[in-house]
């Protein structure tokens, strides 16, 4: 009996391990190219929003210390990310 629990208990940790756990740049890389409109539904009304020398929009909230902008083109597509906390 404990010799079949221990192989059930091996068997479930060999599998759960093969699971990958999301990375904060994997939800980041996730948004691409989904609609700004959608990303404020998600994430509310960004802190800032300014213009870059291309005309698109920077959207950036301030996620406790950590900065996480999306960068979003004419169509509203969102096209680009940064995060200071993923570059720690």
């Amino acid at each position: 009996m404990k010799k079949t629990n221990a192989v059930l208990l091996f068997l479930l940790i060999a599998t759960l391990s093969g699971c990958a756990i999301p990375t904060r740049e994997n939800l980041l890389d996730a948004w691409m190219g989904h609609q700004e409109s959608e990303l404020v539904a998600s994430l509310g009304e960004p802190d800032t929003t300014v213009r870059n020398r291309e005309g698109m929009r920077i959207l950036t909230w301030d996620d406790r210390g950590c900065n996480k902008s999306f960068v979003v083109d004419n169509t509203g597509e969102v096209v680009n990310w940064n995060d200071t906390c993923a570059e720690s």
